[in-house]
C-alpha cells in the first residue's frame, strides 16, 4: 500500500472520520442516522485516495462490506457474508479481497473462504474455499 496522507478512522462508533496527517485536520466525512452505537471496523483507504472500504455488524454473526467515497458521498453496501473481516484493496481499486463464510455452516464448521468482490456489479469470485481454521492478513 502507498504512503498516505490520511487515515480512515472510526470514532465513537457514530462517525466516519479521516485523519489528514498533511495538515492535522481531522473531518468527519459521515455520520450514521442511528441513535445507537454502530459497529463498524477495518476502515481502509483505497489506492486513489478516493474511496473507504469497511465492514458494519449486521447481526450477531454477519458483516456487511461497504464502500464510501472519502468526501462523504455514494455509501453502497457491496456483500453480507457471516463473519466478514479485512480489506484489502485491488491496485487499480475495483475490487476488494476479504474472508469470510458465505453460510452459517462454514461459519460453525470453521470453514473460511478468501473472497475478490468487484465493487461496482458486487459480484464475489471465491479465491480458496473452505479452509480450515480461517484466513487472516490477505493483500493482493
Amino acid at each position: 500500500m502507498p504512503i498516505q496522507s490520511e487515515l480512515p478512522f472510526n470514532f465513537v462508533r457514530k462517525f466516519i472520520k479521516i485523519h489528514n496527517f498533511k495538515t492535522d485536520e481531522i473531518l468527519t466525512i459521515y455520520k450514521f442516522s442511528v441513535n445507537v452505537l454502530v459497529d463498524f471496523f477495518s476502515p481502509v483507504i483505497s489506492y486513489d485516495g478516493k474511496k473507504i472500504g469497511f465492514w458494519l455488524k449486521e447481526s450477531m454473526n454477519k458483516n456487511a462490506l461497504y464502500v464510501i467515497n472519502t468526501d462523504g458521498s455514494d455509501l453502497k453496501k457491496i456483500i453480507t457474508v457471516v463473519n466478514g473481516n479485512g480489506v484489502a484493496w485491488s491496485h487499480d481499486d475495483r475490487k476488494i479481497i476479504f474472508c469470510g463464510s458465505l453460510t452459517e455452516k462454514d461459519f460453525l464448521e470453521k470453514n473460511t473462504s478468501l473472497y475478490v468482490v468487484d465493487i461496482e456489479n458486487k459480484e464475489a469470485e471465491v479465491i480458496i474455499k473452505n479452509h480450515v481454521g480461517g484466513i487472516t492478513n490477505q493483500s493482493w
